[in-house]
This record gives structure tokens, C-alpha cells and sequence, in this order.
């Protein structure tokens, strides 16, 4: 719906890597995992601890009133929670990795949809400003030369065909400049309105 217009997006390498960063849901969850795990190191160290439980005791058998004090501590001399605190920092160590592993293929994948869009872009650019122009003048050329008897018909509907063609052309590489555009949207995770020109 509407018209199909080229509008130029600015594509700048390090900008659109900054906007993946903050905006994708999978680079964010990787950050989180990393971060509950070193949470759960913490937690294991403090769970090698002692957890000392204050006591108090009230009684009354009759006349009498007791009232007592004490603490409670379990003695542990071989357990100091080595294994969980083993397991968890081999868990934040995997997470580290598993969360460099999905920046850098989000990282890929913003660099394979720049080029695409680069390219792409390329193409509309070429065909706008330097193939449609020269074929509309041929066109326009040779129907002059048709209208004067100069060109049979043959000749004339050969330069419309060949103008069409490059229109159409255009127009399909638009369509694929703006196809390339919403990957690339889709690869940082929001939108390109509104980003610093280069």
C-alpha cells in the first residue's frame, strides 16, 4: 500500500552494532544467564558457611519459670560446599562463553545483513541514476528519430521494451534495497529511523 520510494538509510558499522547490543532479546538473555550465575557462585560460597541459630526457651511447670539460652551451630570439617562451588563456576565459565558465542553471531548476522543492504543499495543507486536516465534518452532519442520517419516501429517498440526492462528493473531492486533493510532492522533488533547519518 502507497508508493514505493527509495529512502536512504545511513549504515554505519559501529552504530548499528551498538543497537544490537541494547535491543536484542537473545544478546540480553545471554547477559542475564552469565549474570545469575555469578549470583549462584556467590550464594555457594555463602552456603559454606556456618548458619549460626540463636536459641531461647521459655518453660513454666507450675511455679516455676525457666528460661534459657543457647546457640546452634552444626560443625562442618569436610563439607564446605566444594562441589557446588566447583559446579558454579564452571557454569559461569560456560555461560561466558555461550554469551560471547551469541554476540558474535548476532555480530554476524548484522554484518551479513549491511552487506545485503549495502549492495543492494548499490544497485538502486546505479540504476536510478545511471541506467534509467540513458535508457529513457535512447528511448526518447529514437522515438524522435520514429516520429520523423527516420526509425521503423520495430526500432521504436525495441527502445520502449528495452526503457520498460530498466524500469522494471529498478523497481524490483528497490523492492529488494527495502527487503534487505527490514533484515537488517530484523538483525539489530529495532528500528534504522531516526539513526546518526555517517
Amino acid at each position: 500500500m502507497g508508493e514505493l520510494t527509495f529512502r536512504d538509510v545511513p549504515i554505519k558499522r559501529e552504530d548499528l552494532y551498538r543497537l544490537a547490543v541494547m535491543n536484542r532479546p537473545d544478546l540480553r538473555a545471554a547477559q542475564a544467564a552469565f549474570e545469575k550465575a555469578r549470583a549462584d557462585v556467590k550464594l555457594a560460597r555463602a552456603n559454606a558457611w556456618w548458619d549460626i541459630t540463636p536459641l531461647l526457651e521459655y518453660q513454666r511447670i507450675q511455679n516455676d519459670n525457666t528460661i534459657g539460652f543457647g546457640i546452634s551451630m552444626p560443625i562442618r570439617i569436610f563439607d564446605r560446599n566444594q562441589g557446588e562451588i566447583a559446579r558454579t563456576k564452571a557454569e559461569v565459565q560456560r555461560l561466558s562463553e555461550v554469551s560471547r558465542a551469541v554476540a558474535l553471531q548476532a555480530l554476524a548476522e548484522v554484518d551479513t545483513a549491511i552487506s545485503g543492504a549495502m549492495t543492494e543499495r548499490e544497485k538502486v543507486r546505479r540504476l536510478r541514476e545511471v541506467y534509467l536516465p540513458k535508457a529513457r534518452q535512447a528511448r526518447d532519442t529514437v522515438e524522435f528519430a520514429y516520429r520523423r520517419g527516420g526509425l521503423s516501429v520495430l526500432d521504436f517498440l525495441e527502445a520502449q521494451r528495452s526503457y520498460r526492462e530498466t524500469a522494471l528493473a529498478e523497481i524490483q531492486a528497490l523492492g529488494s534495497y527495502e527487503g534487505a533493510l527490514n533484515l537488517l532492522e530484523s538483525a539489530v533488533g529495532g528500528s534504522l529511523e531516526g539513526q546518526p547519518s555517517r
